[in-house]
């Protein structure tokens, strides 16, 4: 099947019969009035399948000697296994749930066929994670998709990485494990909101993405509690967006031509990526082809 038929056939099931053959996703331009970076905003959670056109990005990689992405973890493996450790829980997951939060927890597991009792054993913020990945499973979905999408292309361009940094996964997953057992419902909590919106509605942000339309949602307040509760991870998400933004003004002034694939909800937040970059006085521009 060719690409333009295998796009069109997609977007028909990801918008109910809507046509955006032809679209591509949007791109920031980020400049100092000499030198420009351009920047795709990756959504979190996309169909696995290619639903996207990649011809603007294989288009912009050519030539280019560069391509920035999220900072990398060092120590990853340990940190998971450390993370297990700590999250296991001798106590039923549902025993430690409020009757409204057990209830949701319960609704979204029906919605996919899955015996809440499948995640006892776990805390309740690593069960909901759990979840999140069944859900996406059922529904044919995927986290960092269009990321390692770029990635991909980028590698068999001959372009390299720059990673924005590297940072402690050990770190990262202490700050998880370190909840409270209070931190624990609220994290679960956050992580049912995402999730009760839907595949649907996560299908048709992301079609909405594809044809150069990228809705980036507000902060969520739900998710902004999770992350107070686990102490040091608002510093580590800082550090991060604080990292990427350093990134790109640095390409700015490095030889050759730099574009980035960066996460969308980052990048467009308030104090995100974009915001530190125009108060160090560089023009963003954007969302655009």
């Amino acid at each position: 099947m060719g690409r333009v038929l295998r796009l069109a056939l997609v977007s028909a099931l990801l918008l109910g019969g809507g046509s955006s053959a032809g679209a591509e996703p949007a791109w920031w331009r980020v400049g100092d009035g000499r030198h420009e970076v351009w920047v795709l905003g990756a959504p979190q959670v996309t169909p696995k399948a290619l639903f996207w056109d990649t011809s603007g990005v294989e288009r912009r990689l050519t030539g280019a000697s560069r391509l920035i992405v999220a900072a990398q973890p060092r120590g990853g493996l340990a940190a998971v296994v450390g993370l297990i450790g700590a999250s296991a829980s001798p106590r039923p997951m549902e025993a430690a749930l409020p009757g409204p939060l057990r209830r949701r927890f319960d609704a979204v597991s029906a919605g996919i066929g899955r015996d809440p009792k499948r995640y006892d054993g776990w805390k309740p913020a690593v069960a909901g994670v759990m979840l999140s990945g069944d859900v996406y499973r059922a529904a044919d979905l995927k986290q960092g998709e269009v990321e390692s999408i770029v990635r991909k292309l980028a590698k068999k361009a001959g372009v390299p990485e720059a990673p924005a940094g590297v940072y402690d996964a050990g770190r990262l997953a202490a700050a998880a494990a370190a909840l409270s057992p209070a931190g624990q419902l609220i994290c679960l909590s956050a992580t049912l909101r995402r999730l009760e919106v839907g595949a649907a509605r996560m299908k048709a942000d992301a079609a909405a993405w594809a044809a150069g339309t990228p809705k980036a949602a507000p902060p969520d307040a739900a998710d902004e509690a999770c992350i107070a509760a686990a102490p040091g991870m608002a510093r580590l998400r800082a550090q991060g967006l604080a990292g990427e933004a350093q990134a790109i003004a640095a390409a700015l002034k490095a030889p050759g031509r730099s574009i980035a694939v960066l996460d969308l909800q980052g990048l467009t937040a308030p104090a995100g990526v974009f915001d530190r970059l125009r108060a160090s006085g560089l023009s963003v521009q954007g969302p655009q082809p």
